[in-house]
């Protein structure tokens, strides 16, 4: 079995985990990442106040893909609201069990392979919602690894964070000056809130860096 741990190189985890993740993954749900480390992460809720956000400076070889995916074209008519549940089996009138957050970010850091699970939110939190959904797509997440585990031969033992991105002040600006009024994060039972400016088109575009968000 292949082990990645704190010896495993950025590259070997990019060549190998994205590699055999891309297997048991649908290729729609991955994001790309660009050379200079930017990923652009869209919330498709056209009410939404934050709907577009990019993050810049992720880690070198990160992997990007959705839990909370919205389908288009043919593959919209032909799975219609599948994608609204981590799984068909489940009942879909439970309150926990296929509660979902939007982005999941596999990275390097400090010797160690850890696995950011991200939500975007409006203006309005409700922090037990939040976690419910975090934990239960590190639940996913985990038995995601356990696959790769038992039909791939490849075990990772990765350390979870889990970031709430929300809108904290709309403001009429450019988008590349919203860095500029970058806030402090809080955070609360073990999950960082990180409030974000927004502007552009719509009012509803933001910019941070990956630092702040993990």
């Amino acid at each position: 079995m292949k082990t990645l741990s704190h010896k495993t190189s950025t590259f070997r985890l990019n060549s190998l985990l994205k590699k055999e993740i891309e297997k048991i993954i649908r290729p729609e749900l991955f994001q790309s990442v660009s050379s200079a480390g930017t990923v652009i992460l869209k919330e498709d809720d056209t009410g939404a106040a934050l709907r577009v956000l990019s993050i810049k400076r992720l880690p070198k070889g990160s992997i990007v893909f959705e839990l909370d995916h919205s389908p288009k074209g043919s593959l919209k008519r032909r799975l219609g609201n599948a994608f609204k549940q981590l799984s068909c089996i489940l009942n879909s009138n439970h309150d926990k069990i296929n509660k979902k957050c939007d982005y999941v970010i596999v990275y390097k850091k400090d010797k160690e392979i850890r696995i950011l699970l991200c939500d975007l939110k409006s203006n309005r939190l409700k922090r037990s919602d939040c976690a419910a959904q975090l934990k239960n797509s590190e639940l996913f997440v985990k038995y995601l690894l356990s696959l790769l585990a038992e039909y791939h031969n490849i075990n990772i033992t990765p350390v979870f964070m889990k970031t709430v991105i929300h809108v904290a002040q709309p403001i009429n600006a450019k988008a590349p000056t919203q860095q500029k009024n970058r806030q402090k994060a809080t955070e609360f039972n073990g999950v960082k809130y990180l409030p974000v400016t927004v502007a552009g088109r719509n009012n509803s575009n933001a910019i941070t860096v990956f630092e702040d968000v993990a």
